[in-house]
């Protein structure tokens, strides 16, 4: 199932300016920003009726503005959580740095599986959604140094490696954040599911984790500020890379 956010912005990115585009693209802008207007605020902005934002709120599956508003408010508290301003003047990394800490101890045996998974078969394929390519990369690169025989699918056209290749002898990684995954998705999925429930590692967002099901582990990333998420993520993973490739070194 969608996100709301995802299917807001899939009908802001439509090529006609409808006024579901209208809607869509000023109630995204605002969820960007933690902004929930009213009913009323919103269809003057959009130089439309409250009567056709209920239309609009009815047009995606809810009864009516008051449930789409709420529910909208719901998923933005659930999957953004916001840092305290203390922290942030304080010492932001420094929390953020403990906070990554926490969360690779309760996630250890994930990255003991993967790094477990990657030193035995000493083959590995990653499959990047857009966001997270740089962060692949260089997860790539720790690994190449380690001599392993790595494949980085960054793009379409590359894609053609997999379906060459006995997965067996492959560890495969997905890193998926971001909405811009559907190509990888439908690939991934379309792999031997057998193979994937043995050698497949998702690291994912929770709003995304739903579009894979085939997978031996999966690590879900937590999600901060919308202001902050991408860059916090990043180094994040890169700090849950480094780690991983520590591990491989132990075995």
């Amino acid at each position: 199932m969608k996100s709301i956010r995802e299917v807001l912005s899939n009908l802001a990115s439509q090529n006609s300016e409808t006024t579901s585009k209208i809607i869509a693209s000023v109630i995204l802008k605002d969820y960007d920003h933690g902004i929930f207007k009213t009913q009323t605020e919103l269809s003057k902005e959009c130089f439309v009726s409250e009567s056709v934002i209920t239309k609009f709120a009815k047009q995606l599956g809810y009864s009516g503005w008051k449930e789409f508003y709420y529910s909208l408010k719901n998923e933005y508290k659930k999957y953004y959580i916001q840092p305290s301003s203390e922290s942030v003047e304080t010492n932001m990394l420094f929390e953020q740095i403990k906070i990554f800490n926490n969360y690779i101890n309760v996630e250890t045996q994930f990255l003991t599986n993967l790094a477990k998974a990657i030193n035995e078969k000493k083959k590995v394929i990653i499959l990047p959604s857009y966001q997270l390519e740089d962060c692949c990369e260089f997860f790539y690169e720790c690994l190449i140094e380690l001599g392993m025989e790595v494949y980085y699918v960054k793009n379409k056209s590359l894609f053609h490696i997999i379906f060459s290749k006995n997965l067996e002898e492959f560890v495969v990684l997905v890193a998926m954040s971001g909405q811009d995954n559907s190509f990888l998705v439908e690939n991934y999925n379309s792999l031997n599911k057998e193979v994937l429930k043995k050698n497949g590692f998702i690291i994912s967002s929770r709003s995304q984790e739903h579009k894979i099901s085939d997978f031996a582990d999966k690590l879900i990333l937590k999600s901060y500020s919308i202001y902050s998420s991408f860059k916090i993520r990043r180094i994040f993973l890169e700090y849950l890379f480094v780690s991983v490739t520590y591990k491989i070194k132990t075995f």
